[in-house]
């Protein structure tokens, strides 16, 4: 069906876009925007909690992976984020 082969391309195409966006906004703000767009994608309507979910997971699992598995992860390679924290 082709709104099955669409979702798999929006994944597909999602998953070389965060590859390619670690390097510059790092793992947080990648990883969130990945998380918000593929539950879009898959037909998640609720945005609010698609937001909440994106922030806990993303920023969750990087504070798990340094803090505790002390896992570098990629940071910002963009100035102004980089002071933010990213």
């Amino acid at each position: 069906e082709g709104r099955g082969l669409r979702r798999i391309v929006l994944i597909i195409a999602a998953i070389i876009a965060v590859g390619l966006a670690m390097e510059s906004i790092g793992f947080q703000l990648s990883m969130c925007a990945f998380v918000a767009f593929v539950l879009t994608a898959l037909g998640w309507r609720r945005w609010a909690l698609t937001v909440v979910l994106s922030g806990i997971l993303s920023f969750g699992v990087y504070h798990a992976f340094t803090r505790w598995l002390d896992v570098n992860l990629p940071q910002a390679s963009i100035e102004i984020l980089k002071q933010w924290g990213f």
